[in-house]
């Protein structure tokens, strides 16, 4: 496995929701002013006391059934107060971008919504490999660290990133060089 598949610890980070602004660029614009509207919102609602401190453990990867094909391994965070706060974050983000165009209830095929809590809902997870797509065997991996509890860390921000420099021109992905000569600013993550 290349070293580029194993993630950088400054790059650690949880997905809130995937979304693709290749296609219509203005939702790259309304996802920037609906984030910066509920800024105040959720600071005040959610992280009022400070950061929101996450646990993790059961190293896992999404074909549980058959890690010789794997190709990403991630952490699980622990349910606790940290969690549950980070999901009603989540969700109040979810509902507010679809409120604002920024997606689409077509686009949230892996979010369920859940009519009893009236909260949207997806698996949270920490990436530690992504091999982006490409199959590897992370069965002596899983079999190393079984038991394994990452520890603790502080979610201190939530922004909006990109795997891939955008042209928000266009909405077209462009590469490192290319987005250079844009100048522009852009999101990775």
């Amino acid at each position: 496995m290349p070293a580029s598949d194993v993630t950088r610890p400054s790059m650690l980070h949880l997905t809130l929701l995937m979304l693709d602004f290749t296609k219509t660029p203005r939702r790259h614009y309304n996802a920037i002013e609906t984030l910066a509207d509920l800024q105040p919102i959720l600071t005040r609602e959610y992280f009022s006391s400070g950061p929101v401190t996450l646990s993790f453990d059961s190293m896992g990867t999404f074909q549980a059934d058959h890690p010789e094909t794997a190709s990403v391994v991630y952490f699980d965070p622990v349910m606790d107060s940290g969690l549950m706060t980070l999901k009603q974050v989540q969700s109040r983000l979810i509902q507010a971008f679809l409120d604002n165009d920024v997606v689409s209830l077509e686009e949230l095929s892996h979010v369920t919504y859940n009519a009893t809590t009236h909260m949207w809902e997806s698996a949270l997870h920490m990436s530690v490999i992504d091999s982006n797509n490409r199959t590897f065997d992370a069965t002596p991996l899983l079999k190393r660290f079984e038991g394994f509890k990452l520890g603790s860390m502080q979610l201190t921000q939530i922004h909006l990133s990109s795997r891939a420099y955008i042209d928000l021109y266009n909405g077209t992905r462009v590469t490192h060089k290319e987005f250079d000569k844009l100048n522009q600013d852009g999101y990775y993550a």
